[in-house]
Parts: C-alpha cells; sequence; structure tokens
C-alpha cells in the first residue's frame, strides 16, 4: 500500500512539473518572484528529458494527459487574467467578468466523470513496475543534470567575489583585545 502510494505521489509530482511547466509556457516564463524565476533559466538537457517524462507519460495514459492539457490551459488564462489585474492593465469588474467563465471551465473539468476515472486508472498504471523503472532512469538523469547545473550556477556566482576569511565574516565572533 505505502509502495503504490509512492508512485501515485511521484506521478502527482510529475503531472504538477507538467502543470507548472505549460504554466511558464503560456505565460512567456516563470512566474515572478517564484522559485523557478530565482533559479534562473533551465539547461537544455534538462527540458529535454522533462520533455522525455512528458512524452513517456502521453504513450503510457494519453487521455489523462489530453484532460490535464485542458485544465493547465484554463488555468493559464486563469493566471494571465490574475496578473493583467495585479498590473492594473484590467480594474476589478472586468477582471471578475473574465473570471467566471475560465472558473467554471475549470469547476467543470474537475467535475467531469471521465476525467475522474481517468485520474484514477492512470494511477494504477503509473504504480506498475515497468513504469516506475523507466521513469526512475529519467529522474535520475534530470537529478543529475540539475545538480551539474546548480554546481555551474554556484561556480559562477562564486567568480568575482573577494574571499573572506572566518574573522572578517558576518556571522563571526568578535576578537577581543583584551586579554583574559
Amino acid at each position: 500500500m505505502v509502495k503504490s502510494c509512492g508512485y501515485v505521489l511521484t506521478a502527482g509530482l510529475l503531472l504538477c512539473a507538467a502543470a507548472a511547466r505549460a504554466q511558464m509556457g503560456f505565460g512567456g516564463g516563470p512566474m515572478m518572484g517564484g522559485p523557478m524565476a530565482q533559479m534562473g533559466p533551465t539547461s537544455p538537457e534538462i527540458e529535454k528529458l522533462q520533455k522525455e517524462q512528458t512524452e513517456l507519460m502521453k504513450e503510457t495514459d494519453p487521455e489523462l494527459v489530453d484532460y490535464q492539457e485542458k485544465m493547465q490551459g484554463v488555468q493559464g488564462q486563469i493566471m494571465k487574467v490574475m496578473k493583467s489585474f495585479a498590473d492594473k492593465e484590467i480594474d476589478k469588474d472586468e477582471a471578475h467578468a473574465q473570471l467566471l467563465p475560465l472558473l467554471k471551465e475549470e469547476q467543470e473539468l474537475r467535475d467531469d466523470p471521465d476525467f475522474q476515472a481517468e485520474q484514477r486508472l492512470s494511477s494504477a498504471v503509473f504504480s506498475s513496475p515497468e513504469f516506475q523503472k523507466r521513469m526512475a532512469k529519467i529522474q535520475e538523469k534530470v537529478n543529475k543534470a540539475m545538480q551539474k547545473l546548480m554546481a555551474e550556477r554556484m561556480s559562477k556566482a562564486r567568480r568575482g567575489r573577494p574571499t573572506t576569511s572566518a574573522a572578517s565574516a558576518v556571522n563571526a565572533r568578535p576578537q577581543s583585545t583584551t586579554a583574559r
């Protein structure tokens, strides 16, 4: 039971990552101030591997992926309206008028029995040993590529900064000038 819950959780996380990636693509980039925006662009290698994960999911359960893409499209439009309101491009009444049909569409998709059936059936497929093995191989490559990217960024961030000694560091203990 615990093992299958872990598989379902992994599949859910992958769908969330796909949703975030779709929203980023819809809006032209990561949300301002969000963790992905702070990290900067990802490497082409990571993007390729994430696409490979998405393709594996499409191959495994195309109907669920279709529903997820519809949901992500609606959520992307909702985010766009919210951003327009936050940027004061539209007033509250206009934002409200634009949001209502989008929220109704999102709710209809969520309440659709076909969508719910696809979600439940896909949890069984995504927890299969074959699927998990294939996904784990891709995820391992993603993790290595992410580590490499982060190491490159850390190295780049360190370049050009003066080295500080422990005594001059912000949190260093002040040295006493009197003998004890």
